[in-house]
């Protein structure tokens, strides 16, 4: 257990400085292709999508765990109780990103 909490930390830590890595790589290669002021828009239109995605607020991982515990009791109804809510949640969240979008 401890060397597969070590080896996930390493691992996080890789990914993390592989990230750093290729941003820095392709960065020059992107303001070369686009210029400057595209490359700026095509920024800006990135973070944006970050900022949008932060809406999901973990809901995916909660899916995952609650679906998997209700079909392994066999408890149906719950099951799609819960798709039920999050089809609902999930298209109030479109609808607001539908609407900041149009917006900018």
């Amino acid at each position: 257990m401890k060397n597969q909490l070590k080896l996930g930390a390493i691992l996080s830590y890789v990914n993390i400085l592989a990230g750093l890595a290729v941003g820095l790589g392709y960065t020059p290669v992107m303001i070369r292709l686009l210029g400057q002021s595209e490359f700026g828009l095509y920024s800006l239109i990135g973070s944006l999508v970050a900022y949008l995605s932060v809406l999901d607020m973990g809901l995916g991982n909660t899916i995952v765990r609650y679906v998997s515990k209700n079909r392994a009791v066999g408890d149906k109804k719950s099951e799609s109780e819960l798709n039920g809510l999050f089809l609902t949640v999930y298209s109030v969240i479109g609808l607001i990103t539908l609407i900041v979008g149009s917006i900018l």
